[in-house]
């Protein structure tokens, strides 16, 4: 396969980084856009808390930063543009194909950076479910309440993560083996 890439997007306790992970196991690079961020926040700790105030620990960060709409906006603001620019080089340095694992695909209006772009669905109640021993059920819904919600997120494939684990290794492999179609039909 060329030096494919693939967006794999999702709302938090989507499963994005599972299905990340499948693709991992067939042969693709994974750029994790979370693990980027947090190494643009830690080289941007000083700005930040010049908006934030001081804090120890990216948890104690992230609550101030989703206290509310407008922060989590003026968060992103200082955030994001070094995080793009970050995440665009790591992909074009990539010399496998690539699946970036990157919520707000949407939310940046990258799609166009990829050849496809998958979109993993999950019922609130399962993500809810899911992220609840992480972070507690109130801050769940809370940060959930301020994400694009799955049906206004725009992809090329669409996977409803309702299940158990091997059928959605089963979904990915089949959105696999169709890319895999796809290319070669487009093959000279």
């Amino acid at each position: 396969m060329r030096h494919i890439k693939i967006g794999i997007t999702g709302g938090m306790g989507s499963g994005k980084t599972e299905v990340a992970k499948i693709f991992e196991r067939e042969g693709f690079e994974v750029v994790d856009a979370d693990k980027i961020g947090k190494e643009v926040v830690l080289d941007l700790k000083k700005e930040i808390e010049k908006e934030f105030g001081p804090w120890k620990d990216t948890g104690e960060l992230a609550r101030k930063v989703f206290s509310s709409r407008e922060s989590l906006e003026r968060f992103n603001r200082m955030v994001h543009p070094e995080l793009l620019k970050r995440l665009r080089r790591k992909i074009e340095e990539t010399e496998k194909p690539v699946v970036v694992d990157a919520a707000l695909i949407s939310e940046w209006g990258i799609e166009e950076w990829f050849d496809y772009v998958v979109v993993v669905r999950a019922p609130v109640e399962e993500k809810i479910k899911r992220m609840k021993e992480k972070f507690g059920e109130e801050e769940v819904k809370r940060r959930l309440s301020f994400q694009l919600p799955d049906e206004e997120r725009k992809g090329d494939f669409f996977i409803e993560n309702d299940g158990t684990l091997e059928e959605l290794e089963r979904k990915v492999k089949e959105i696999i083996k169709r890319i895999k179609c796809d290319l070669d039909s487009r093959s000279p």
